[in-house]
């Protein structure tokens, strides 16, 4: 536990200091560390392995590109889904998908997570998303991806989205 908090003061450390120095832009940067995810989805119990796909990635980054060009108000959760699926072209074996539009002020306060309590990161959040998920469906595959995008007015948010396979 005493290392779990360690590692997301550090990971909102390292966040301030990105936005500190300038580095969050227009457009997308795709950031999420599943080394990460993973660990906390098994230090919760959670046998899965979580992975990424290139076609997940792209979404991701497509849809964070996408709000880039709308003010934050105007980036609600439903058209993050609706953009996002339109750009994954196969739900063959897809059972859903859980995207999540956070500021990057609201996850430095802490964002509230139905399996994790008050989560600071996008990892903990990707695991929250996953470890809920497990919780009702139990032994599907999960691969996760989150980008950082700034919109119009200058709004820092995390696109995070989490699919989840039969």
């Amino acid at each position: 536990m005493k290392y779990k908090n360690i590692a997301a003061l550090l990971a909102a450390a390292m966040m301030a200091l990105t936005l500190l120095a300038g580095c969050a832009k227009g457009g997308a940067e795709n950031a999420l560390d599943l080394t990460e995810v993973n660990a906390i989805v098994q230090e919760n119990g959670c046998k899965t392995r979580v992975t990424a796909s290139g076609a997940l990635k792209r979404a991701v980054n497509e849809t964070a590109e996408w709000a880039a060009a709308y003010d934050a108000d105007e980036v609600t959760k439903d058209r993050i889904e609706r953009h996002m699926t339109q750009k994954l072209d196969s739900w063959n074996r897809t059972v859903g998908l859980s995207p999540r539009l956070v500021t990057a002020e609201e996850l430095q306060a802490g964002v509230e997570s139905a399996s994790l309590g008050t989560v600071h990161t996008p990892e903990e959040m990707a695991a929250g998303i996953v470890l809920s998920m497990n919780d009702i469906l139990r032994q599907v595959e999960y691969e996760a991806a989150a980008a950082q995008t700034t919109t119009r007015d200058g709004t820092v948010c995390w696109i995070v989205a989490v699919i989840y396979y039969l």
